[in-house]
């Protein structure tokens, strides 16, 4: 739906001010982004049977679909978990696009990132499969809540996670774009690094709440685009 300064509905906007698309049974919508073309990206989750999914769609400013992107204007996305929550999106500066949120097997809920082309087609340079599913160190239940997209190209995430009968902790993490998803980072703040020494990767020392002494905190609002993060344990 969009909406006039005054709060009325836009009727230049898909000729009511409202525009419905379902995707399958159960759609929702999760977050959204405004393309610096006009164009609108709507993620949005719905359920394939028992199982939950996640979706991109992209409208044209007067919210008709983009058909130039995925299949009608619509990327269907299974990460092969039994359910994927996508709880955030975000657009990098050269147009790829970056979901994250928490994806389920029926034992451990997990963080991912899945990255897309400007055309919605699955961005197979990051980590060879368009998806990053970090281990995170014992952490039973987990998932991202919140990403941004820093001015240096790095992708800043927030979420929770928990060890099975431990209490919630916060996760604050950093990725660097040229090696996303790879043991290439290098430097005391790349993301598989041990800086303190103490055998846990910067990783898992955001998810259990560690501070590595060298790692730099992003800068800037980290949450952006996104609703409260959806895990299953």
């Amino acid at each position: 739906m969009r909406y006039r300064p005054d709060g009325s509905l836009d009727s230049s906007f898909g000729g009511t001010g409202k525009v419905f698309t379902g995707v399958n049974a159960g759609t929702s919508s999760n977050g959204i982004v405004i393309q610096p073309d006009g164009k609108i990206l709507v993620l949005a989750g719905f359920y394939m049977g028992a199982n939950q999914d996640f979706s991109l769609l992209r409208y044209h400013p007067n919210g008709s679909r983009d058909l130039s992107f995925g299949q009608g204007g619509i990327v269907t996305t299974d990460l092969g978990g039994a359910n994927d929550y996508a709880n955030c999106v975000a657009l990098q500066r050269d147009g790829r696009i970056v979901t994250a949120g928490s994806t389920y097997d029926g034992t451990t809920s997990s963080y991912f990132l899945q990255r897309y082309l400007p055309d919605g087609q699955r961005d197979f340079s990051l980590n060879s499969t368009g998806k990053f599913i970090p281990g995170m160190g014992g952490a039973t239940s987990a998932g991202i809540g919140g990403i941004s997209i820093q001015r240096n190209g790095k992708l800043a995430v927030t979420g929770s996670s928990s060890v099975a009968g431990g209490e919630w902790k916060p996760v604050l993490a950093r990725f660097r774009t040229e090696h996303f998803g790879s043991h290439e980072n290098s430097g005391p703040g790349a993301d598989l690094n041990d800086p303190d020494g103490d055998g846990q990767v910067n990783l898992i020392e955001f998810a259990t709440g560690g501070h590595p002494r060298k790692f730099t905190p992003p800068v800037g609002a980290l949450v952006k685009n996104c609703m409260t993060p959806h895990i299953s344990s």
